[in-house]
């Protein structure tokens, strides 16, 4: 999702080429900008895509970023999140070439709330972990880097893509079909637009630095749930509140909500309200792609 919105969201000025995990099947809808198929675990194919295109700046949002998946299969999780991403950040080193990448809110182990960038990160989960481990190296190596820390993002994704939070409520309750939503995990929920338009003012200037990218509230599932269903006068009725407790997963912390006051004070983004995006997301059903 956050690739697709980086791409429609992108400034005149930038010369985009993107990458995909290639499958059998080619892309549904083309993209704004040329996509080219590529595994990140593939490090002799990432090296010649590199060395073609020379880029100034990488994004790299690629990752296993099932919180469940990756403690199910840490050996595969590592080769993605942490040793094709190593190889990413050599690569950049070597063509001085700027690297943003896009850590978690999971690197915190939830025990209180508003997650400052000062605060020592603790994960609770192999994903979390991962990603903290490539905060760590990018901490210590010469590259030029930024590190975002996203929290829970929702919009519309890429036309048949993965659902998220907000997408998948939508389409349930549109359905007519209940959905368990947890009520006692707290996030601070931010549009892909959002996000987008941080990434871009960071890659841009070449920001370095670190920092927490969420929205302007304190939320669980459960409230994003019911002001989706308000805003889309969807049926609250069929979300059915269960507590993280009763649900069999991978450990995940408690409370990831962010403090946002140094992406206000050193990126100069102020987050509007939730139920503004979700208007807005209302008011453009479907972004296209073309």
């Amino acid at each position: 999702m956050l690739g697709y919105h980086l791409q429609l969201l992108a400034p005149p000025q930038a010369n985009i080429i993107s990458c995909y995990l290639p499958s059998e099947e080619p892309l549904p809808y083309p993209l704004p900008f040329p996509a080219q198929p590529l595994d990140i675990t593939d490090f002799s194919r990432v090296t010649n895509l590199f060395t073609k295109f020379s880029p100034d700046i990488v994004i790299h949002t690629a990752a296993q970023g099932s919180i469940d998946w990756c403690e199910d299969h840490k050996p595969l999780a590592r080769s993605v999140n942490i040793d094709a991403t190593f190889h990413l950040i050599d690569l950049c080193r070597r063509h001085h070439t700027h690297f943003i990448f896009l850590s978690t809110n999971a690197v915190y182990d939830g025990h209180s709330s508003y997650a400052k960038e000062t605060d020592v990160p603790h994960p609770v989960n192999f994903y979390g972990a991962s990603k903290l481990a490539v905060e760590q190296a990018l901490a210590s190596d010469s590259v030029s880097s930024t590190i975002i820390r996203p929290n829970l993002m929702y919009g519309w994704p890429y036309p048949g893509g993965r659902d998220n939070q907000v997408t998948r409520v939508i389409n349930s309750l549109r359905q007519s079909s209940p959905i368990k939503i947890l009520f006692d995990t707290w996030f601070s929920p931010v549009s892909a637009n959002f996000m987008s338009r941080v990434i871009w003012y960071c890659a841009l200037d070449r920001i370095s630095g670190l920092f927490n990218i969420g929205g302007s509230q304190r939320m669980t599932l459960f409230d994003l749930s019911k002001l989706t269903a308000q805003i889309f006068q969807l049926d609250p009725s069929l979300l059915i509140p269960v507590s993280i407790k009763d649900v069999p997963a991978a450990p995940r912390a408690i409370d990831t909500s962010f403090s946002t006051a140094k992406m206000t004070s050193e990126l100069f983004f102020s987050p509007q309200p939730v139920a503004e995006d979700l208007l807005a997301m209302k008011t453009i059903p479907v972004q296209s792609p073309a």
